[in-house]
């Protein structure tokens, strides 16, 4: 959770990029690799004086040893669910699968390890076995994802204190143009077109053809201070949209603070 917000707190400052999450993360590993060592340090302690670590040291030892493969292991499902929600409608019934799948599994492999694997098997190679299949496993979930993301956007550069500072470099007379891919609601691209508004005195938006039509597709919002020839963006096989306080009417600017742009692309918001 902090990580998520450290990035979302950063991406202005910083921009989102490998460095930035790798900055975040290596902070969050040495932070908690400095408790586990003092944790650590105590539990022995007491399992040495006492000869049994009683119930905080049994706690705190299974936590070092287990507790991050777990949060591990935790991760997966809400990366298996985006690889497979399609529509939100279906956000229940996927889930629900899902969690029957794991569950079923979770049984399976709860008898066959009790029963059956620590018969016939020494508890290290059990482990590294499965610590094996999850890292062959790990990089071909992350690979399948981003095909999934296919419309992310970098909502930094989606703000209003971006477009404030890109209105800063521009000339009294230039044009702002951002491309937009959004699906059928066009929730995010009102709520960017308001955003913009909030900034610039003169916004014009055309849709492609699909856009148009009610499907995936791109727009592109046009921006400046002073006015335009409007008729000029009208596109062959698109629209040019008229009234642009009807089409941002109700829809919410995007600022550093709140920017829920992966839900108004999915038609969540």
């Amino acid at each position: 959770m902090l990580e998520i917000l450290a990035a979302r707190l950063l991406a202005p400052y910083v921009g989102v990029s490998l460095e930035t999450y790798t900055a975040i993360i290596g902070t969050a590993i040495i932070g908690t690799a400095i408790i586990g060592t003092v944790l650590a340090g105590i539990a022995v302690g007491a399992w040495r004086a006492g000869g049994a670590a009683g119930i905080g040291g049994t706690l705190v030892l299974t936590s070092i040893g287990f507790l991050t493969s777990a949060t591990v292991a935790g991760a997966v499902p809400p990366a298996v669910v985006e690889l497979q929600l399609r529509d939100l409608g279906d956000t229940g019934a996927t889930v629900g699968r899902l969690s029957a799948y794991g569950t079923a599994g979770a049984i399976v492999a709860t008898f066959l390890t009790g029963f059956v694997l620590v018969a016939v098997t020494a508890v290290t190679t059990i482990i590294i076995s499965v610590g094996v299949v999850l890292v062959v496993s790990g990089p071909a979930l992350w690979m399948a994802l981003p095909r999934i993301g296919s419309r992310a956007v970098p909502w930094h550069l989606a703000t209003e204190e971006f477009v404030t500072e890109v209105q800063r470099g521009l000339r009294p007379t230039g044009l702002y143009a951002l491309n937009v891919i959004d699906g059928a609601q066009l929730s995010f691209l009102r709520a960017e077109a308001v955003t913009i508004a909030s900034v610039f005195s003169y916004v014009r938006v055309v849709l492609s053809a699909s856009a148009a039509d009610g499907r995936i597709g791109n727009a592109v919002i046009v921006a400046s201070d002073r006015p335009f020839d409007a008729e000029r963006l009208d596109p062959e096989d698109g629209r040019l949209v008229d009234g642009i306080e009807t089409f941002i009417d109700g829809a919410k600017e995007l600022t550093d603070d709140f920017a829920p742009v992966d839900q108004l692309l999915s038609g969540a918001s």
